[in-house]
């Protein structure tokens, strides 16, 4: 890892994989997380849980035709066959 981090996150850990499974994020690291991680880790489940999943605005997690997800009213409706739109155009 890299040096100049604190001594809580020079501990060997690597994140092994990240996943989204019923609309609950979860996060695979290499070896036990400190308290500090682990502090940081709740906090972006806790984060993921009320975030839209498509735009990142305030969302809520609901049953939507079998799959669990986060989304806001914008994005109620949306599905991944829709694509992103992240408001960048290609020029050329």
């Amino acid at each position: 890892m890299v040096p100049d981090h604190p001594a809580a996150f020079r501990r060997d850990l690597e994140v092994k994989g990240m996943r989204e499974k019923f609309g609950v994020l979860t996060v695979y690291l290499s070896n036990a997380p400190t308290p500090e991680v682990q502090a940081i880790l709740d906090e972006a489940h806790a984060a993921a849980m009320v975030t839209c999943e498509v735009c990142g605005a305030v969302g809520r997690m609901a049953d939507r035709h079998g799959w669990m997800s986060v989304k806001c009213d914008a994005h109620e409706n949306w599905a991944p066959a829709d694509g992103f739109d992240d408001g960048l155009r290609n020029s050329t």
